[in-house]
């Protein structure tokens, strides 16, 4: 029993322990990383469609002529909220307001009567 206890396999072991925990440590981060990354991109496309369904939405509107100054949209994940306003005697400038369980955007679009269409699109957070 003696010569067994130099002291060899306790650190052989316990560097292969370090070894292993870290990269399960390394994975374990790489996989949260990932998870946030994809939920994230996930509610931005989200997002993105439910302005892009707004604008639509509210150009129909315009180009029958039959809109309200003020109006909401009810969504699945939120609504939008969206204010007409007239910057010049072509142009219609329309607010848009997303709000979702987390976060609240705010998008602009212009309508231009001669053209009959949206001409340009911001969105500003």
């Amino acid at each position: 029993m003696r010569k067994c206890q130099k002291g060899f396999i306790y650190p052989v072991t316990l560097s292969i322990f370090l070894l292993v925990l870290s990269c399960f440590l390394v994975i374990t981060s790489l996989f949260l990383t990932e998870k946030r990354m994809y939920h994230n991109s996930k509610e931005l496309l989200v997002q993105e469609y439910y302005f892009m369904s707004s604008v639509k939405a509210v150009e129909k509107e315009l180009q029958m002529g039959e809109y309200a100054q003020q109006g909401a949209l009810q969504l699945k994940k939120g609504t939008v909220d969206y204010a007409i306003e007239q910057t010049t005697d072509t142009i219609l400038k329309v607010e848009y307001r997303l709000r979702t369980k987390n976060v609240e955007t705010v998008g602009y679009s212009y309508f231009d009567r001669l053209e009959n269409k949206m001409t340009k699109w911001v969105e500003a957070k």
